[in-house]
């Protein structure tokens, strides 16, 4: 594998890791070398490479020329070729996946205590050190915290969070970033020379492109790659082979989307999924189009030195001017939701059509500030009262108007305006609540709505498990209890959409909130009965039976 063939025998080969490259060589040349190190990162960006690298550096030995640990390693020591082939038996690479349990830990320890056969020190490398269970973290911790002098330890993990601090602190962290675009172009094109395959710059930037920073990643699509092309390797074919679309297709695609041309888009979909690329695939490239456009418009043309994208910039330019950042915001958390729902749905086809046309009607939406500007204008409305009652009317008049045969005939002002407080109402303005209907107003309200709706489980979650933080309009910020399921936001926020034919937000919030709706129900009913506890009557009657007390207080409702 050319992932393997190329890997890295000394740091000065390791691409986009200069940090990490040069404290390691400032701590060799001074002497101080942790007993502990800790190396994270995503997958493929050279963690058991760096790890095998140290390895190599803290035995490495050539008789009569080096006899001490170094970094600069101009040839192969004693020791080298067994610790590069994973056979040296004082080097021990541990595959924390399948050895998580204490038993594993405690003969790591017993054997810890001998000294190496051959090497100067002995090296343990744990690989995906996240995946030892509690009881092993704790075996391992005493380990580290009082090693032999003649013991090192390297650990690796993709998921440090994951990692007990008290394990991490006892480490020297090094934190392995992705290996950038160009980075990774570099490395392609050197491998190709060396392997005398030919290749465009285009293709092997679109396959650092989508390898996301994994060098590893990389050297494999290269190697599928060079099979496919047979030993030439062109842009085209590269994403014939991914399933991908190429970069001008999509900035087609989302000109027509922009332009309201469903048909087109429908059209160019068709052909793309006929074509085997990936509906999912495709709609995340989308998204990265809109990415790429917003980052533009923001930064201009100073995005022209950030090689991180394949899109043309020229063409990004036209696009961003004539898009509002509203508009671009919109149509990238439209594609962000329509790639979960392709991602879940059984026909991926019909999924990512829908989502294209909402995405297509959609841009034609006026954004918030439009819809106020253009409803004072249409209404000559001053305070917030004439804009809630001219909001009413503009819905009044399309439902009217919609009875036209002709949906062309319909006051386009008023349709746009009603179209635009949806949007609005999505965002959560309490001034757009749905007018006329009777939507929730607190989180009492929305457990009635699931005691109407019969949901009792989701009732009794609500009042028992959710604490409001905040409550406007359609957007709802509540604070979880520690018992409840983390399911619990999302299954609250389709329902309420089904129930009320509304888009809402049910949003998790780290802020404080007030008492459940069961506790503050509790705090009510005790002041009620503090309060009837004092009224003279019932003091009355409580003076005549003797014994007797307030265990309840019913509100009258007339």
């Amino acid at each position: 594998m050319l992932a393997r063939k190329y890997r890295p025998r000394v740091l000065g080969d390791l691409y986009g890791q200069d940090v990490v490259a040069r404290t390691l060589r400032n701590s060799f040349e001074t002497g101080k070398i942790a007993q502990s190190y800790m190396l994270t990162g995503m997958r493929g960006v050279g963690k058991t490479t760096v790890a095998r690298i140290l390895a190599r550096a803290m035995n490495y030995e050539i008789p009569g020329e080096i006899e001490e640990p170094v970094l600069v390693m101009p040839r192969e020591g004693i020791h080298c070729r067994d610790i590069i082939e994973g056979r040296h038996i004082d080097v021990i690479e541990i595959d924390a996946a399948s050895h998580s349990g204490i038993q594993d830990i405690r003969d790591l320890a017993d054997c810890a205590r001998y000294r190496p056969l051959s090497a100067r020190v002995k090296v343990y490398i744990i690989d995906e050190v996240h995946m030892l269970s509690n009881a092993a973290f704790n075996g391992l911790l005493k380990t580290l915290e009082e090693p032999h002098a003649h013991v090192r330890f390297i650990l690796a993990t993709t998921e440090l969070r994951k990692v007990p601090i008290t394990v991490v602190s006892r480490c020297q962290v090094f934190r392995l970033c992705r290996v950038s675009t160009d980075e990774l172009t570099k490395l392609l094109a050197r491998v190709c020379e060396l392997e005398e395959v030919t290749a465009s710059n285009e293709s092997l930037r679109c396959i650092a492109s989508v390898s996301e920073g994994s060098a590893r990643d990389a050297l494999s699509i290269l190697e599928q790659a060079i099979v496919f092309g047979e030993g030439c390797i062109e842009k085209q074919a590269v994403l014939d082979m991914l399933g991908r679309a190429s970069s001008l297709m999509i900035v087609d695609l989302f000109r027509d989307a922009m332009m309201g041309d469903a048909a087109s888009v429908l059209r160019k979909m068709s052909e793309q999924f006929n074509a085997g690329v990936d509906p999912v695939i495709f709609l995340s490239d989308l998204a990265e189009f809109v990415h790429f456009l917003t980052k533009l418009k923001i930064l201009g043309e100073a995005i022209l030195n950030d090689q991180l994208s394949e899109f043309d910039v020229e063409a990004g330019l036209e696009l961003s001017s004539k898009l509002s950042i509203p508009v671009l915001g919109r149509a990238w958390q439209i594609l962000l939701d329509g790639i979960e729902e392709v991602r879940t749905a059984e026909n991926a086809l019909a999924a990512s059509d829908m989502v294209l046309i909402r995405l297509c009607y959609s841009a034609n939406l006026p954004t918030p500030d439009e819809v106020i500007k253009l409803v004072l204008e249409e209404k000559d409305c001053e305070s917030s009262d004439d804009i809630t009652n001219a909001c009413a009317n503009v819905h009044r008049e399309v439902d009217n108007e919609s009875g036209c045969e002709d949906a062309d005939h319909l006051s386009s002002s008023s349709l746009s305006i009603a179209n635009g407080l949806d949007v609005i109402m999505e965002e959560g303005l309490s001034n757009f609540q749905s007018v006329g209907s009777d939507l929730p107003k607190g989180l009492c309200d929305v457990a009635k709505l699931a005691a109407k709706h019969g949901d009792l489980s989701l009732k009794l979650a609500i009042e028992q498990q959710m604490h409001q933080v905040s409550f406007r309009g359609t957007r709802i910020e509540i604070l979880l209890d520690e018992v409840a399921l983390p399911s619990l936001p999302i299954e609250l926020n389709k329902k309420l959409d089904d129930w009320t034919g509304v888009s809402w937000q049910v949003i998790v919030s780290k802020e404080i909130g007030g008492g459940t709706v069961d506790e503050e129900q509790k705090n009510d009913q005790e002041s009620f009965i503090c309060d009837a506890q004092l009224d003279p009557m019932v003091l009355e009657v409580l003076r005549c039976f003797k014994g007797a007390k307030v265990v309840d207080v019913r509100v009258s409702q007339n």
